[in-house]
């Protein structure tokens, strides 16, 4: 099933989308933002306990203004900030998850949007060596973090390099490892934001002001339903990416067959 995937303290939320959307700047995106904007006002409109929550962003500069973004969309019991490092990598998220998260608690929630800086472009031949550390350095802050909540954003695609399509294939594969790392991790949310072409800017490595839009309404819809479990329902989101391929074996077979296609040499 395409979807966009939520998983909750280890609960998978499914938003189906019933409808692929080619133009995501067409009446169906003002659509999904309209159902964000309700969803967001209808969980602030709600009685809610005095319980604060420390909300902490923490990645690279795809992360960058969501946190100034994202208060005026959340209720007074949320407090954010962020950590953002341009250029970094997860292998600075050990230091970062000590120097900024040591104080959090189960009432609080890390934001990790990481990954996009490990990507090595030398190596040609090997997908797992495009990313040769990602997923275990995300995973060793995963389990060193067990004492607050974390929600992973999946990694985005990058549009700004040449070949993209054989190393974007590779990021979707290691967003669905990075799926199943959350879901048996009962501390942790898996937020995927849409990566289609159009909501990214033209140099294509980062969002564009629509992609930014919907990420951010995905955040504060995701903190608000976080800390009311069991009240809330799935949004139906009429959108998403229809090249998602949902077979590991099938995806490592295209990657082969685009590797020997490949005249584009790193």
């Amino acid at each position: 099933m395409n979807g966009i995937t939520s998983v909750t303290n280890n609960k998978e939320t499914v938003w189906e989308t019933s409808d692929v959307l080619s133009d995501v700047n067409g009446v169906k995106i003002n659509s999904v933002i309209t159902n964000l904007r309700d969803s967001i006002n209808a969980h602030n409109n709600r009685n809610h306990s005095n319980k604060k929550h420390q909300i902490i962003l923490i990645g690279d500069s795809n992360i960058r203004g969501y946190a100034s973004s994202l208060e005026p969309l959340l209720n007074s019991n949320y407090n954010v900030y962020s950590v953002v490092k341009p250029g970094s990598g997860t292998n600075e998220l050990e230091k970062t998850a000590n120097e900024a998260t040591r104080q959090l608690t189960h009432d609080d929630m890390i934001i990790l949007c990481h990954g996009t800086n490990d990507l090595n472009l030398k190596t040609l031949k090997s997908p797992k060596k495009k990313f040769p550390c990602t997923f275990q350095n995300i995973k060793n802050f995963i389990m060193k973090n067990n004492h607050t909540n974390i929600l992973v954003m999946n990694i985005p695609h990058q549009y700004d390099i040449p070949n993209s399509p054989y190393v974007n294939k590779i990021i979707s594969m290691l967003n669905r490892k990075l799926l199943k790392l959350v879901q048996v991790n009962p501390h942790t949310s898996f937020l995927e934001i849409c990566n289609d072409r159009n909501l990214f800017t033209n140099h294509g490595l980062h969002r564009n002001k629509l992609g930014k839009n919907l990420v951010k309404l995905q955040l504060a819809s995701s903190l608000l339903i976080a800390f009311v479990p069991n009240t809330s329902k799935p949004i139906l989101l009429e959108w998403y990416e229809a090249h998602i391929e949902t077979n590991s074996n099938e995806d490592i077979k295209h990657l082969k067959t685009s590797n020997r296609n490949s005249s584009t040499s790193y």
